[in-house]
C-alpha cells in the first residue's frame, strides 16, 4: 500500500500507478505551476473535431434489421444491427472519417 507524500492519502495504483502524489494533491499542484507559468486555468471551450462532423446530406435508414448512415448519393458511411447498442461518439468518428476520405479523394480525381 503507497500513500501520497503530500497529504498521506492512500494511493489509488489502478488509476496512476507512477505518481506519489493523490489526485487532489496533483489538481493543486498543477493549478499552481499553471499561476506561476501565467497560464489561465479556465477551460477553453473546444470546437468539435472534423473527423466527427456527420455531413448535412446524411441520412438514417433503417432496414432489414439493420442501421445505416449513407449520404443522398447512396454511399454508406456506417451500418450496424438494430438490436446491438452501439457508441454515438464512435459511430459520428467512423461517418466523418469516411466522409472525409471520400472528399480527399474526389478533390484528388479532379
Amino acid at each position: 500500500m503507497q500513500f501520497c507524500s503530500s497529504c498521506g492519502v492512500v494511493l489509488n495504483l489502478f488509476e496512476f500507478p507512477e505518481r506519489e502524489l493523490c489526485s487532489k494533491c496533483f489538481e493543486k499542484l498543477h493549478a499552481t505551476n499553471a499561476e506561476k507559468n501565467g497560464a489561465s486555468t479556465a477551460v477553453k471551450k473546444e470546437r468539435p473535431c472534423a473527423c466527427s462532423q456527420v455531413p448535412a446530406d446524411a441520412l438514417l435508414r433503417c432496414e432489414n434489421g439493420k442501421m445505416s448512415i449513407t449520404t443522398q448519393d447512396g454511399v454508406a458511411l456506417w451500418s450496424g444491427e438494430m438490436d446491438s447498442a452501439h457508441q454515438m461518439q464512435t459511430i459520428l468518428q467512423q461517418v466523418g472519417r469516411i466522409h472525409s476520405i471520400r472528399n480527399k479523394r474526389k478533390k484528388s480525381q479532379k
